[in-house]
């Protein structure tokens, strides 16, 4: 009998390959929704000299094989997890992507020129109770959750970038009077960047004990938004909802504030460093 059997935990792909594809030849795995939107594509494994380029920074989505014969690849049935950014520790590290409700889904193999496509139906979880209306409220709120959490942890990563460019050029000029303006909006910017970085990360973790004695900050608060809405099978909470609302405002608030540094700031700084012939600083 099969009633006792729980709900498959990834679906298993098999593809055959003729010969061994040269590393040129696109190899390209796609998951797609019902409506057409891509859930998670997967590409090939690097050859060995190109592990060294940098680790992606949410799933390693490079799984696909591309040896001669029979080939595997086993998609766990959830939506990619949140991107991270260097360094990141938190309390509520658990940023997995969330599982694909029951749904037909369709898998397009791309080799080279040529497409081969199979659907794939996810089936609900025989003991659970939440109708598909429920099962999909309870998607969209974890996926808004991650999506805004990959948005701000990019964001830290640019943020970043820039500030070391800024107190790289501020170094350069400290020394010298004739750029005491330049090194006084270098100071500026580098606290205003400061400033929204530790209101979105608490700057000051470097272990997972740390949060004991540090206040997380709306990353992490909202990464706890997400993990207890992910439990179990039900639409969120009334208090979820207002939760969520008030992190989302205030990283929004800093969002904007990040985006007029890298705007209008930025902008006149490059200005000033212009008129002293140094490079400019790129937000990119």
């Amino acid at each position: 009998g099969h009633q006792g059997r729980n709900p498959a935990a990834s679906a298993v792909l098999h593809y055959w390959l003729p010969e061994e594809l040269p590393p040129e030849t696109p190899l390209e795995l796609a998951i797609v929704d019902r409506n057409g939107e891509t859930v998670r594509t997967f590409t090939r494994k690097p050859e060995q000299a190109d592990e060294e380029k940098e680790a992606a920074k949410g799933d390693d989505d490079r799984l696909l094989t591309a040896t001669a014969g029979l080939n595997r690849i086993e998609w766990n049935l959830r939506y990619p997890g949140v991107e991270r950014f260097e360094n990141l520790v938190l309390w509520n590290d658990c940023l997995d992507g969330p599982r694909a409700v029951p749904a037909e889904y369709r898998a397009t193999l791309t080799v080279g020129e040529a497409d081969y496509a199979v659907d794939l139906q996810v089936l609900p979880d025989p003991r659970s109770s939440a109708t598909p209306a429920e099962l999909q409220q309870q998607f969209d709120f974890v996926w808004g959750v991650n999506r805004k959490l990959t948005d701000t942890h990019g964001a830290i990563t640019q943020l970043r970038g820039v500030r070391e460019q800024i107190a790289a050029v501020g170094e350069r000029v400290s020394e010298s009077l004739d750029f005491g303006d330049l090194a006084q909006q270098s100071q500026t910017i580098v606290e205003r960047l400061d400033g929204i970085e530790r209101a979105l990360y608490q700057v000051e973790l470097e272990a997972p004990q740390d949060p004991l004695n540090f206040p997380i900050r709306l990353n992490d608060k909202l990464a706890g938004v997400m993990l207890a809405a992910a439990i179990g099978d039900h639409p969120p909470t009334e208090s979820a909802v207002a939760v969520r609302d008030e992190l989302f405002a205030a990283i929004d608030e800093q969002l904007a504030a990040l985006d007029e540094v890298l705007g209008e700031e930025l902008e006149a700084f490059n200005r000033l460093a212009a008129e002293l012939a140094l490079p400019a600083v790129a937000a990119d």
